[in-house]
């Protein structure tokens, strides 16, 4: 049941040929593109919708807590990077549109613990903790409108948008560490982690709502920024139709995924290069006179009425 990246879901398939078309009537009608290279870390959030467990309570065999997910917090989830290209289609100087397509991992973890207690002797008990660490990698297709403000040099900027995300492969890592007391001694013991493949347990794409802002500086040949993002995930990012699909981590682990949203924050530094400017319209037209120039002074780009 292992997917193929190169089976991309109908959605995207007729998305993106309609995204394309987009880019390219906007950029035929701007008056500045800037095209650039953008990177940065990441947090991930998980939010369930719905919870599911293999475990049932089988007198005082099992403690009360077990199979429950304890979700790590935002910050407490392993931190990620991203990494790709940025293009800013200027309408003029406050208004723009924003394509920013990269390749993104996004990690997040929980834990479970199961105790079994002696029926006879309360002080002989089994402790398994497990920890489990998914990381997804994605194709992230972000679109934006953004509102400018230039002040000089300095250039705070706000977007909004919506993004798609196209998995490319998913990786779970689970560590156990079991706890075993006797008469008073504990002894713990530690497996290190065992890595299995995870693309099947998530949806080949997902998609949200996004909105940022940041802080450009124009210096000349190069315009640089710093830019934070917040990523709210619409649709469900596990697959419900394999959640029960391997055995060996139902069996092992004790555990199945629930179905889970995502949100993400991102800290970026964008690095923009303008590739050319617009003059105005020639011979009663509306076309645009247009140099390219790499790199090119944008403290230069004067337009005559």
């Amino acid at each position: 049941m292992h997917q193929s990246f190169y089976k991309i879901s109908p959605l995207a398939k007729h998305a993106l040929p309609w995204l394309l078309l987009l880019l390219t009537s906007m950029a035929a009608q701007s008056q500045n593109i800037l095209v650039g290279l953008k990177g940065g870390v990441n947090q991930t959030q998980t939010v369930v919708v719905a919870s599911h467990s293999v475990v049932n309570h089988l007198g005082n065999v099992f403690s009360e807590e077990a199979g429950t997910k304890i979700y790590q917090p935002l910050m407490e989830n392993p931190r990620s990077w991203h990494a790709g290209v940025s293009v800013n289609l200027e309408a003029n100087q406050f208004l723009g549109l924003s394509f920013e397509p990269a390749f993104a991992s996004w990690q997040f973890a929980w834990q479970t613990s199961h105790t079994w207690r002696s029926l006879e002797l309360v002080e002989q008990q089994v402790n398994l903790q497990y920890r489990h660490t998914n990381a997804l990698h994605f194709i992230e297709l972000p679109l934006a409108a953004r509102f400018s403000l230039p002040l000089g040099p300095v250039i705070p900027y706000v977007q909004g948008g919506g993004f798609f995300n196209i998995m490319l492969a998913g990786n779970r890592n689970i560590e156990t560490t079991r706890v075993e007391q006797v008469n008073g001694t504990a002894r713990s013991f530690s497996d290190g982690g065992v890595n299995y493949g995870a693309d099947d347990f998530f949806n080949k794409n997902f998609y949200g709502v996004f909105g940022g802002a940041g802080l450009a500086f124009d210096m000349g040949y190069v315009r640089m920024a710093l830019d934070v993002s917040y990523r709210h995930g619409l649709s469900k990012v596990t697959n419900g139709g394999n959640r029960y699909a391997d055995a060996k981590v139902a069996d092992l682990a004790f555990d199945v995924m629930d179905d889970l949203q995502l949100r993400n924050v991102q800290v970026s530094l964008v690095c923009h290069f303008p590739v050319n400017f617009g003059g105005a319209p020639t011979n009663g037209k509306n076309r645009r006179k247009t140099k390219y120039v790499l790199p090119y002074d944008m403290r230069r780009d004067k337009r005559k009425p």
